[in-house]
Order: structure tokens, then C-alpha cells, then sequence
């Protein structure tokens, strides 16, 4: 018995729960040192945290595949550290940069998790930029797609070290020279609990607009992730560290784009707080919305309070089995018509004009979706459509927003006007990876509208368990007229006007749909995602999901209690001097 109480300690040191502690980062503290001396520290509290949806680190341009604000110059002795670095750690490794070896013993010390030396055989297309931090096996790869361009091996900040460098820039629609590394796993991302620091050596005489020394969330306009550029030739002075959801400009004590060597680090300092939450309705309620499907009983209902009118056509179906909360409808290629209205808008008829028909501007969607057969849904799949598809309708002419789609394996965001001009059937937003279409589980999706009246623009977001994926502004010349004019109706599972489906059904698993008027913050989409997690064994294995084969003991906790159950189950059966009943000796 001692044994297993010493192996249960060790347990909550090593193991976690099976349920994932929920939190959301109250800030992120940004510093930035040059050549060993902190020039800026500042917090971002955009309760975004350091979240990275993306799951490339790109080195020497925007990311993402984009070809923008490109570095050209020399870098070498590229590091990422899961953890942040002191002021004094920062201080040694510079002073260390007398010779190589010095230096790489710095570095050592603190347990680098990518670390390029760039001391590679080649460097050309394709070519791999070995990694000797501890992530085994996280390589890089060397992209250069810019005509007449290279990345060349030259001398290092040292004389011993090798280097690289960025030559020339495409301005053709290329991806430009870079150097991307893949962290699908989280090694440089997620598994550093929002604590992370980047570490560099570059030499450059780059006129470019805000050359990019890293990046690491797919685009400057996604939240959520960390990068760090210059702002270019107007500016040179100013450090721009993007992070926690916002860019923050910070004065350089002098210029760094003086074909000298520079040392650069970046530390990111997430601070967490645990999400305290209500039930998943009442998170949902606590932010009044304008309408809200359960999908819990027959005949359907709208329980945001306003009364909605709300029905279903024949073949949709409530399944009267576990939804993502309480029960689910299971769309089989019908759909769900809803209005804000207290009767059947077919027979009581009225245009909302220009704005939404649940709000007069700015909107949220919010849903959960289970797809466990991906290859059944339609490549262009409606999750909700709010507009009419019928051109001879003169009272509700072809428009294409407010709309979400499944693209193949994506999604898509449709806005504009195809009658009154604007970006028409173009009007998109595509959030790559961001539709989970791969596994047999719930996720929450929330899509959001934001009508930019005085900057004429649209802000389009899409949110994932929580993460925002995407956030693409479209404007100027987006004015609120090219997201309606909007019907009185909402598709949900279809696209179409309110008499007849358009086609593109979505033929899986819907639950809890909520439509707001305005936005949701980020804290508050994190707390409906919060209010959905299982509390306890019993509500995880209610919600369909697995239990770990290695929870032996069938807590849904994994820890050294299951290791000792194994364990005295072996020395049971194994053990000459027990042996029988339990299982004969075989030994």
C-alpha cells in the first residue's frame, strides 16, 4: 500500500487530469531586448493570450504562404526557449558572443527547443535547416521562390558560425524567401503554457516596409500568435512585437538595419486565470440573445425569451440522444426556418431593409457541429444561410451574407451584395484548417459580423473551441448596404429564401444555435466554451467521449494510481510467491 499512496504523489506531479483545465490569459508581457539590454516591456490584455491557431513558425516573411513584408538579410543562431528567459540569461548569452563555443554553451543551458545553427549541407528549395534544440526531429525547411533570389550560407555573427542569407524580394505573388518550421505538435507554441521566448542574430540594410524576422500565427491579422518585425524605411527605429492580439510599436535605442550584427530576443510572459462559468445556457443567456435553438423537444422552440416563430421541414429529426448539450437535431438534408418575428413570415411578409433580420448591424452566430461521417456533407455545405438565392424574387433579390459554409475541408464566410454591387458571389473569407471535420466529436463554432459604418469596412471573425481562427477586415468600399439588404428569415442547414431550399444541405449534426445582435467578446466565446466542459467522469463519458485505455481504473483521471493497478496486476500474475487465485503463475 505504501507504494501505490508514494507512486499516487509522484502521479499529481507528472499527470494531469483527463479533463483539460479550463483558462483564458488575463495578459501577456511583452519585452524586447537588443543586444543584450531591455529597450520595451508592454502588456497585452486583449484576453487573447498566446493561442496559435496556426501551426507553422515562418522565418523571414509574414507566414502564412504570404509573401509580405520579407526580411532581406542575414540571420543565424535562430532559437526558441518553452519558458521566459531572464534579463540575466539575455545579458549572459550576449556577452558570451566573443567566440562560438562560448556562446553555444549559453544557449545550451537553457534547454532550447528549435535551435538553428544553420550549419547545413545545402540551402536550397526544399533543402532541410536542422534543428539541435530538444524538439527531436521538428526540422525546417528552406523556401525560395523569388526569381533571380537565394538563400545563401555566409559567414555568422562569429567567424566560426555559419549563417544565412535572404537575397532579394518577390514582388510576383510568390511566397519569398523563408524558412518555415512545422509545430503541429505545439512544441513552439501550445506545450509552452503561453510562455515563450525567441532568440536571434541578424545583419541587414533592408529598406523594406516592416521586414518580418518571425512569425508564428499564419498572418499579422490573426490573433493569438507572436512575431516580431521593424516598421520599415519610415521608422527604422520602431520594434513592432505582435502578440496577446494586438501589435505593440516600441523605440529602439538605435538603428539596427545598419549592416551590422544585431542580437535580438523576444520573450512572451502569459498570465492565466481560471474561467469560472454557469451552466452552458446560462453563459448563452447571461449575453440575451436574439435567438436561441436547443433543439431539445419537439416542436421546436426559440428559448431566448423573445418567442421567435421557429419550425423544421421533413427529413430533419430531433435525436433524442446526447447533444453537444442536452439533445441534438440531426439535419439529414432539410433545414430549420427561423424569424424574428411571433408568426410564419410566409404568411405575414416584411423586409428588414438594409441591416440583419435578428440585428440592425454588427452579429454573432454561434453553434456546435458533429460530423462524424465528413465525406456524407456537401463540399459547399450551408451551416446557415440568411439571405434569399431566388434572382426573380423582386422583394428579395440574390444577395449572399450573412452565410457560413463548409469549403471542402474548411470553412467560409460569405458577405456581400450581389445586387448592389460590392464584392458579390466574391465576398468570402476562407479560415483554412478551422472546421473540424476530421473526428467524431462536438465543436463550437462562433461567427461574427462586424459593420464598420465609419472606416466603410466588414470585420469577419471565426472561432473554433474557443480559438479565433480568423480575422480578416474587408474595406474600405464594404460599405453596410454589401452585407444585405438581409430577409426576415434564417436557413439553418440550407441556403435559399424561406419557400424553398437552395441546395448545398449540411446533413449532420447540429446543436445549441444562438444568433446575438452585436459582437461577443473574446472572453466571453471563451466562456461558453468553458461552461461546455465536462466537470466530472460522469459528464464526460454522458458526452460521448472516450475514456483513456490507460485510466485502468476508470476514474477519467490518468495518473500513478493507474500505473500501481497495472503494476499490482502484473506482480499478481507473475509473481511466484502469489500466483494463484487471481491468475496461475507464468513464470
Amino acid at each position: 500500500m505504501k507504494y501505490k499512496i508514494k507512486l499516487l504523489v509522484m502521479a499529481t506531479m507528472l499527470f494531469g487530469s483527463v479533463f483539460a483545465q479550463v483558462a483564458m490569459a488575463d495578459n501577456v508581457l511583452k519585452t524586447l531586448y537588443i543586444d543584450g539590454n531591455m529597450v520595451g516591456q508592454v502588456p497585452a490584455d486583449a484576453c487573447e493570450g498566446l493561442t496559435w491557431p496556426s501551426t507553422i513558425l515562418t522565418i523571414g516573411t509574414e507566414g502564412g504562404g504570404y509573401m509580405y513584408n520579407q526580411y532581406v538579410g542575414k540571420i543565424d543562431e535562430f532559437t526558441v526557449y518553452s519558458g521566459v528567459l531572464s534579463s540575466g540569461r539575455v545579458a549572459a548569452h550576449y556577452a558570451a558572443r566573443s567566440t562560438l563555443n562560448a556562446y553555444s554553451s549559453a544557449v545550451a543551458a537553457d534547454l532550447p527547443k528549435l535551435w538553428l545553427k544553420f550549419n547545413d549541407a545545402s540551402t536550397l528549395n526544399g533543402a532541410t535547416a536542422l534543428n539541435s534544440g530538444g524538439a527531436t526531429g521538428k526540422n525546417g525547411t528552406y523556401n525560395s521562390t523569388v526569381s533571380g533570389g537565394s538563400i545563401n550560407k555566409v559567414a555568422g555573427f562569429v567567424p566560426e558560425s555559419n549563417a544565412v542569407e535572404l537575397v532579394g524580394k518577390d514582388n510576383s505573388g510568390g511566397t519569398g524567401n523563408n524558412i518555415t518550421v512545422p509545430d503541429s505538435a505545439g512544441d513552439f507554441s501550445t506545450l509552452t503554457n503561453g510562455d515563450v521566448s525567441i532568440e536571434l542574430w541578424v545583419n541587414f540594410a533592408d529598406a523594406n516596409d516592416y521586414p518580418r524576422f518571425f512569425q508564428h500565427n499564419g498572418s499579422w491579422t490573426a490573433l493569438g500568435g507572436y512575431a516580431f518585425a521593424i516598421s520599415g524605411p519610415n521608422d527604422p527605429n520602431q520594434g513592432v512585437v505582435v502578440g496577446g492580439g494586438v501589435s505593440n510599436y516600441i523605440i529602439l535605442p538605435y538603428y539596427i538595419n545598419d549592416s551590422n550584427w544585431h542580437h535580438i530576443v523576444v520573450t512572451y510572459d502569459s498570465t492565466y486565470i481560471p474561467l469560472v462559468t454557469g451552466t452552458y445556457q446560462s453563459e448563452v443567456m447571461a449575453d440575451n440573445p436574439a435567438l436561441y435553438l436547443k433543439f431539445d423537444t419537439l416542436p421546436l422552440v426559440d428559448s431566448s425569451g423573445h418567442h421567435n416563430w421557429v419550425t423544421k421541414n421533413d427529413p430533419p429529426r430531433v435525436e433524442f440522444t446526447v447533444g453537444a448539450e442536452g439533445n441534438a437535431i440531426y439535419m439529414n438534408g432539410g433545414w430549420v426556418i427561423a424569424a424574428n418575428q411571433l408568426t410564419d413570415p410566409c404568411h405575414n411578409p416584411s423586409s428588414y431593409d438594409n441591416q440583419f433580420a435578428f440585428a440592425p448591424d454588427s452579429i454573432t452566430f454561434e453553434f456546435w457541429l458533429k460530423d462524424p461521417a465528413p465525406d456524407s456533407v456537401d463540399t459547399y455545405a450551408s451551416f446557415f444561410s440568411q439571405c434569399s438565392f431566388d434572382s426573380n424574387d423582386s422583394a428579395f433579390p440574390s444577395v449572399y451574407s450573412p452565410r457560413a459554409t463548409r469549403s471542402a475541408a474548411d470553412c467560409t464566410i460569405f458577405f456581400g451584395d450581389g445586387r448592389n454591387g460590392g464584392l458579390g458571389s466574391g465576398g468570402a473569407a476562407w479560415c483554412n484548417g478551422a472546421y473540424k471535420n476530421t473526428d467524431p466529436n462536438w465543436h463550437h463554432y462562433v461567427v461574427e459580423y462586424n459593420v464598420m459604418p465609419e472606416v466603410n469596412s466588414v470585420n469577419l471573425k471565426w472561432y473554433t473551441d474557443g480559438i479565433n481562427y480568423k480575422n480578416s477586415t474587408y474595406g474600405p468600399g464594404v460599405s453596410r448596404g454589401y452585407v444585405g439588404p438581409e430577409q426576415d428569415h434564417i436557413l439553418i442547414g440550407n441556403k435559399g429564401d424561406r419557400y424553398t431550399a437552395g441546395g448545398n444541405p449540411y446533413r449532420q449534426y447540429m446543436d445549441e444555435f444562438a444568433i446575438y445582435p452585436g459582437l461577443l467578446s473574446p472572453g466571453r466565446i471563451a466562456a461558453h466554451y468553458a461552461a461546455w466542459r465536462a466537470r466530472n467522469c460522469a459528464e464526460w463519458t454522458k458526452r460521448g467521449f472516450p475514456v483513456p485505455s490507460a485510466d485502468i481504473n476508470r476514474d477519467c483521471v490518468v495518473n500513478f494510481l493507474d500505473f500501481a493497478e497495472l503494476a499490482l496486476d502484473w506482480a499478481k500474475c507473475n509473481d511466484p510467491y502469489i500466483g494463484a487465485p487471481r491468475c496461475p503463475p507464468n513464470w
